[in-house]
């Protein structure tokens, strides 16, 4: 069986930062981010190569631009959407409680999410791009890796982490353009 290849790519820059609007779409420079991002993406073209995303319109609007220059169409899909935040009242000091926290110690409905991300990239039959988010991202490193805290990576716009699925298993490759994000720090 052939390895697969899945690339996670956190969205470009939104318009309004995290704990704002509920759905933001890019600003200028995140869109800028994306066409940047599809012409580094399209690289992995291929014809069996599918394109994922979050249902939240910024990852759907950086997914745009390769999806239209590789012809192909974006899957959305509500299991890469962002971090469930619904019972948070103030979204930044919570998401920084989260962050500093080893999974094992994370509420059960955080848990789920992360189970759910888990198996659906192991669902993924062809290699795949996904467009998703700053804790997908770390949501699956901290699955493959098991570092000390939830949130370990600290990915700027459009980076990519590529995984390896082999069989039933999903190998972490690595994080490509980690830079400081605004989100934790």
């Amino acid at each position: 069986m052939k390895d697969i290849n899945i690339y996670i790519v956190r969205h470009g820059e939104a318009s309004i930062s995290w704990g704002g609007k509920s759905d933001p779409g890019l600003s200028l420079q995140g869109k800028s981010q994306a066409i940047e991002s599809a012409r580094e993406l399209a690289k992995f073209n291929s014809q069996a190569l599918q394109l994922i995303s979050s249902p939240k319109k910024r990852a759907m609007e950086t997914a745009e631009p390769l999806g239209q220059t590789l012809k192909k169409p974006i899957k959305i899909m509500s299991e890469f959407d962002e971090i469930p935040s619904q019972k948070a009242k103030k979204k930044n000091q919570w998401l920084r409680r989260v962050a500093a926290t080893h999974s094992s110690k994370l509420p059960n409905y955080l848990k789920d999410w992360q189970n759910q991300i888990i198996k659906e990239l192991l669902n993924i039959d062809a290699d795949s791009i996904i467009f998703s988010h700053f804790m997908v991202i770390n949501a699956v490193y901290d699955k493959l890796c098991n570092p000390k805290q939830f949130v370990s990576l600290q990915p700027g716009y459009t980076p990519m982490m590529h995984l390896v699925k082999r069989k039933d298993n999903l190998c972490y490759v690595s994080l490509s353009n980690e830079n400081t994000s605004k989100i934790i720090v």
